[in-house]
């Protein structure tokens, strides 16, 4: 918490000399990690860098993380291959605020940029436990279960900016992306002991790709 605000301080003090208007953006960023189903997690956000001094040109933004992590099941124990008799589904819901003190160099029509980002916020973790019907035929909910907890973490991108659109108005920028963000406390907090399952997922940190479409609505 004390970094988050250092971070909102330094951004406020510093000396706006060739201050210019803010700069807009909204991307999409999928991460790598085999504990979810179709093995990845995606963040979406948008937000706006605040000005450019230099190769100095910091941001402030929202992030909203999303992902499902694979189902456990249970299996049939009179027949283990032959299907299962419950599974509990999870989900992870994790939005926040973001402060990146983004460095970027090059020229006006092609940059790489390194973007530290402290994100604060909350992380909500949800699982449903499913039980077979009598029928055999279909799944009925037998409990659900949500806890939020707070967290704070860093991430790290570096990427290219200036696929334009057109020239100073639209462009785009692709990034390669570190993310330490951690749910295991969240999930490890869901309760289905009574089914003999474990919810938690292991540490959420991995590598990721991302794509954003910048706007300045201010150029004529």
């Amino acid at each position: 918490m004390k970094y988050f605000y250092f971070l909102i301080l330094f951004f406020l003090f510093q000396p706006l000399v060739a201050q210019k208007h803010p700069v807009f953006y909204g991307g999409i960023e999928y991460y790598r990690h085999t504990h979810f189903e179709g093995d990845a997690y995606f963040n979406f956000n948008a937000g706006a860098q605040v000005y450019r001094w230099k190769f100095f040109a910091p941001e402030v933004g929202f992030d909203l993380y999303m992902g499902s992590p694979s189902n456990i099941k249970v299996s049939n124990p009179v027949d283990p291959n032959y299907s299962e008799v419950a599974y509990l589904s999870r989900t992870m819901t994790v939005p926040l605020l973001t402060l990146a003190p983004k460095f970027k160099f090059g020229r006006d029509d092609a940059f790489i940029t390194i973007t530290p980002k402290y994100h604060i916020g909350e992380a909500a973790a949800k699982a449903n436990y499913y039980e077979l019907s009598s029928s055999g035929k279909e799944y009925h909910l037998e409990e659900s279960q949500k806890v939020k907890k707070s967290v704070s973490f860093w991430s790290f991108a570096v990427g290219i900016e200036g696929f334009a659109i057109e020239a100073e108005k639209y462009w785009f920028s692709l990034s390669l992306n570190l993310t330490f963000l951690d749910v295991e406390e969240a999930f490890q907090d869901l309760d289905f002991s009574k089914y003999d399952i474990d919810a938690k997922i292991w540490n959420t940190t991995t590598l990721g790709f991302g794509i954003r479409f910048n706007w300045d609505p201010f150029v004529k």
